[in-house]
């Protein structure tokens, strides 16, 4: 019988129906806290039942010369409950028992069980009989805790099946001495690319770090061996998972499992894979070396438009105004940079940032803009977009948008300049009649278009102002080295 329910149920009738008893109560006794809780309750129909489950006080049942008896290991045998001068009053003819036997069971010098039998009548109870009892009483306690630990091992062993298949983690056992794993948990199926079945690990441990790249072989090795002597290890290594010659990254925790005598008999482990987080640390990284970047570039644009700004101001109010626009222009395009990984940013995108600044107005009927989606490197919006800005800003005040009569046409394709891919954008003003023109005259804008944007993007500009207009074309690669750092 494997559970102590199904024996008890099985041998209280039996050793009642042998005797002859009204009632048979199992026990398990805690001395020190003086209680009992009454594990079985068989009797005859119609008499009360008391096992429910809950701890009494030893004392409601019994009486002192019982308690002294059964702590002493003898068994205590009454006749007669109402006349034995041993007991109590009330006690325990409260239940109905005129006459029982209480044989206990005793385990490293404590009370820890008892069997209690009884009957509603007076009885003389033979030598023999209660004999019969204590043995019982022996017998039934040692096989009860030999079935509660095997039931409680079981509840332990389902418990554990269940918290390690539920994990996301690798949980496995190593035996020390044989070297080969005894338990691996599912997910080592998703980990590992095999079966656990089919495991390379499956023969012993040189089969398991075989999988182990050879650089962080020796360091994992290493691991082992300290957990084998009794430290705890966390180390992080790669293996190559065979099912597809990957290489993932492992962070792993080894723990030493000791046996009664302090000797490590098997060696537990829980293994996460972390390869996301190494490539999200990873992008991490890059993105913090890129905003680091961005933010020496950005500081390094800020002050030389301040500083270009400031001596092409006639005074402190000119210089307010002009540095308010271009320090706006700068935060749009920021705006677009921040967004760049989900929306990738193009020159249509950049173009008609600056000419929406000017209002919507001359969109619709003043400016023609056309061209495919082309998407340019991050590293180049910034500068570019400076240009567009200072191209926009002077065709509004100076140029064709200044004057009602006035035409803007922005068109860019993709061409291939000596062998490599370039942006080639083209911005033509069609200037009003009558609009004088300083040909002499070279603003911040025109000293980005020729000198910043070759120096810095290598580009390739030509910017031409005459009586009909403004041309001006802009040939930006589109791949190869990224723009110069400042002071490059």
């Amino acid at each position: 019988m494997s559970t102590a329910d199904e024996i008890l149920q099985t041998i209280a009738p039996k050793i009642g129906a042998f005797l002859g008893l009204t009632r048979c109560q199992f026990g398990d006794i805690d001395d020190e806290a003086g209680t009992c809780i009454v594990s079985h309750d068989w009797r005859l129909d119609g008499l009360p039942s008391i096992a429910n489950g809950k701890a009494h006080r030893i004392t409601d049942f019994f009486s002192e010369g019982v308690c002294r008896a059964a702590r002493a290991g003898e068994a205590f045998v009454v006749d007669d409950a109402l006349s034995d001068t041993r007991l109590g009053a009330g006690q325990p003819a409260a239940l109905g028992i005129r006459a029982y036997i209480t044989a206990p069971f005793i385990k490293d010098g404590r009370w820890r069980f008892l069997v209690s039998v009884s009957s509603v009548t007076p009885r003389a109870w033979r030598e023999d009989e209660v004999r019969l009892v204590r043995e019982f009483a022996a017998r039934i306690s040692r096989r009860l805790e030999r079935t509660r630990a095997e039931s409680a091992l079981r509840d332990s062993e389902e418990r554990f099946r269940q918290f390690a298949e539920a994990s996301t983690d690798v949980i496995w056992i190593l035996n020390a001495q044989s070297q080969q794993l005894e338990y691996r948990s599912p997910i080592f199926e998703r980990v590992f690319g095999e079966t656990r079945d089919n495991a390379p690990g499956d023969d012993d441990l040189k089969a398991w770090l075989e999988l182990v790249v050879p650089e962080d072989r020796e360091r994992a090795l290493a691991g082992i061996v300290r957990v084998l002597s009794g430290d705890r290890v966390t180390a992080e290594y790669r293996f190559k998972r065979p099912s597809d010659g990957e290489i993932r990254w492992l962070r792993s925790a080894a723990f030493p499992l000791l046996d009664g005598a302090g000797r490590v008999q098997r060696i537990g482990g829980i293994c996460r894979d972390i390869t996301g987080e190494k490539a999200t640390a990873e992008r991490m990284e890059i993105m913090v070396a890129e905003l680091q970047h961005r933010t020496r570039n950005l500081m390094a644009v800020v002050q030389s438009i301040i500083a270009q700004t400031l001596a092409a101001s006639e005074d402190l109010g000119a210089f307010k105004s002009r540095i308010d626009e271009r320090l706006i222009a700068l935060s749009r395009v920021q705006s677009l940079l921040s967004r760049s990984e989900q929306e990738p940013i193009t020159i249509g995108a950049l173009v008609r940032l600056e000419l929406d600044a000017l209002g919507r107005n001359v969109l619709l009927d003043r400016v023609e803009v056309s061209g495919p989606d082309v998407r340019i490197r991050n590293s180049t919006v910034q500068v570019l977009a400076l240009g567009l800005h200072e191209l926009a800003t002077n065709a509004r005040k100076y140029g064709a948008l200044s004057a009602d009569q006035g035409r803007l046409r922005i068109s860019w394709h993709v061409e291939q300049i000596h062998g490599d891919p370039c942006l080639l954008l083209s911005w033509i003003e069609e200037r009003a009649v009558g609009v004088a023109v300083r040909r002499d005259r070279r603003g911040y804008g025109r000293e980005l278009i020729e000198r910043a944007l070759p120096y810095s993007l290598n580009a390739e500009t030509r910017y031409e102002l005459d009586e009909a207009g403004l041309r001006c074309t802009i040939a930006l690669p589109l791949a190869g080295e990224g723009p110069r750092e400042r002071g490059a």
